[in-house]
C-alpha cells in the first residue's frame, strides 16, 4: 500500500538559519585564509630579497665592489676610481638592479641593453631615440624584482620611458644626497650604500654587514594617485603628477619612518643642523621634514612593517614602530653607531 504522506522540506526559517550559519562560517575562515596567503606572498618577498644579496655579493666578488647605486653621466667621479671598470660602468642613468642582472640568471636582457646610450628618454643620442633603443630589455618584467603582494602593475611606460616595475631600491642612509650636490656631475656621497654616482666595497661597511641594511621595500603605495612606479631599469628624481610632490626611483633613504605616507608638500625645512643635506631629519617640525614623507623613503605592501637585506644576507622584517634614529643608524655602513639586537 502506497503511502499518502507528504514529504516535509524546509522552511524559510530553516533555510536562513543554514544561510547565517554557512556565511558566519565563511566569515570566520575568510581572514585565516588571506592570512595564510599573504604569509605566503611574504615568504616569496624574503626570498626574492635574499636572491638579491646572492646577486650583489657575487657581483662584488667578480668586480671587488658593490655595484654603483645609479651612474648618471658618462664620466666617473672620482670617488668610484677605485672600483670601477668597464664591467661595472653602468652610466646614463641605470642603477644597481641593471648591473646584478646576469647574476640572477638575466644575461640575455643584460645582453640586450645599449650601455652606450642612456636608459631611456626620447632626445636623439648619436641619430637615435635611446627610450626606443632600450625597449626591448627594459619592458621586461622580471620577478625577482617584484613583490607578490605588489598587485598593481606598471602604468606609466612607453617606447621613449621604458620604465620596468620593481618593489625594492637600493638603500641611500638618511642625508638628503637626492636634492643636493656640489654641481653636477659632483654628487654628495651618501652615508648608505647606494646612491648616485659612487660605489662602495665591503672594506667600506665599518659599521658591519649586519648591522648595515642594503636593500628594502619600495612598493607602490596603496591607493597611488599618482602613475609613478619604482622601476629597476634606471634611478631617476623627478616631480610628480601630484603638485608639489617628488618622486625617486632605484633607491630610497631611511629619513621617513617606514611606511609613511605622501607628505604634501616634500619637506623643505628653514632649521639647519649641520647643513642642507641633514637639515630635513633635525627639524623638530614633522610638517617640513623628512620624519613624515613617504615619498622619499621605503614602504611595502605587508602589514606593520617593511623587508629589508642587510648585507651579511640575511633579511628582516623592520616595523612601522621601530625607534627612527636607530632605523637610521642602520641605514649607514660607516657611521660609528653601536646598534643593540633588541632594538630592531
Amino acid at each position: 500500500m502506497l503511502s499518502t504522506g507528504r514529504r516535509r522540506g524546509f522552511t524559510l526559517i530553516e533555510l536562513l538559519v543554514v544561510i547565517a550559519i554557512i556565511a558566519i562560517l565563511i566569515a570566520l575562515l575568510l581572514p585565516a585564509v588571506q592570512a595564510a596567503r599573504e604569509a605566503a606572498r611574504r615568504a616569496q618577498c624574503v626570498n626574492n630579497m635574499k636572491q638579491l644579496g646572492l646577486a650583489l655579493h657575487s657581483y662584488h666578488d667578480l668586480n671587488g665592489t658593490f655595484p654603483i647605486g645609479s651612474q648618471q653621466y658618462g664620466v666617473w667621479d672620482t670617488a668610484c676610481a677605485n672600483g670601477t671598470g668597464a664591467s661595472n660602468a653602468f652610466g646614463n642613468g641605470f642603477n644597481l638592479f641593471t648591473a646584478i642582472l646576469p647574476q640572477i640568471e638575466q644575461q640575455s636582457v643584460f645582453n640586450a641593453i645599449n650601455f652606450t646610450f642612456m636608459a631611456e628618454g626620447s632626445a636623439l643620442e648619436y641619430g637615435l631615440v635611446p627610450g626606443t633603443l632600450q625597449s626591448t630589455a627594459l619592458f621586461t618584467q622580471i620577478n625577482t624584482f617584484i613583490c607578490p603582494s605588489e598587485s598593481s602593475s606598471m602604468t606609466y611606460r612607453n617606447r621613449s620611458f621604458p620604465m620596468s616595475q620593481t618593489s625594492y631600491a637600493g638603500v641611500s642612509g638618511f642625508k638628503d644626497v637626492i636634492r643636493w650636490w656640489n654641481g653636477c656631475p659632483n654628487f654628495i656621497p651618501q652615508d648608505g650604500m647606494f646612491g648616485f654616482q659612487f660605489c662602495y666595497g665591503v672594506n667600506s661597511i665599518t659599521d658591519g654587514t649586519s648591522n648595515t641594511m642594503f636593500v628594502g621595500e619600495a612598493s607602490r603605495f596603496k591607493g597611488d594617485p599618482d602613475t609613478f612606479m619604482n622601476e629597476w631599469s634606471g634611478a631617476q628624481y623627478w616631480g610628480s603628477s601630484i603638485p608639489g610632490v617628488s618622486r625617486i626611483t632605484g633607491f630610497a633613504t631611511a629619513a621617513p619612518v617606514p611606511n609613511a605616507n605622501l607628505q604634501i608638500p616634500d619637506p623643505n625645512p628653514s632649521y639647519a643642523f649641520t647643513g642642507d643635506v641633514d637639515s630635513w631629519v633635525y627639524d623638530p617640525d614633522p610638517t617640513v621634514n623628512a620624519l613624515k614623507a613617504g615619498q622619499f623613503g621605503f614602504h611595502g605592501q605587508h602589514p606593520g612593517g617593511v623587508n629589508f637585506l642587510f648585507g651579511d644576507g640575511s633579511v628582516r622584517f623592520i616595523k612601522n614602530s621601530i625607534n627612527p634614529q636607530v632605523y637610521r643608524n642602520i641605514s649607514t655602513k660607516a657611521s660609528g653607531e653601536v646598534v643593540s639586537a633588541d632594538s630592531l
